[in-house]
């Protein structure tokens, strides 16, 4: 159990790591993944085969990551078409895994 002394010490270490780290800026997302993004979720929104699958992606500088999973394999490969075919996207990397009903 710590005492008030060990508490206050801890908690001081913690703030002194703190301040010397260094800090994490987020970069805001490029207006072209946006478009990218918002173009393939519509695209996966509207199909039948997908849009009740659990896909998540990423869109970092024109290249695409793709998890989750898909009912076929040919789903699976639906989705590198699609993606490939969305101008401005340079790469697909597809971890999806097939996982019929």
């Amino acid at each position: 159990m710590e005492t008030g002394a060990d508490q206050m010490a801890t908690t001081t270490d913690l703030s002194r790591a703190a301040a010397q780290a260094p800090l994490q800026t987020v970069e805001p997302e490029r207006e072209g993944d946006r478009i990218i993004r918002h173009e393939l979720s519509t695209v996966i929104a509207r199909d039948a085969a997908l849009k009740d699958r659990r896909i998540t992606f990423t869109v970092d500088a024109g290249d695409i990551a793709v998890a989750g999973t898909v009912r076929t394999e040919n789903d699976r490969q639906k989705i590198n078409e699609i993606a490939m075919h969305i101008n401005g996207v340079k790469s697909v990397a597809n971890a999806l895994r097939v996982a019929p009903d």
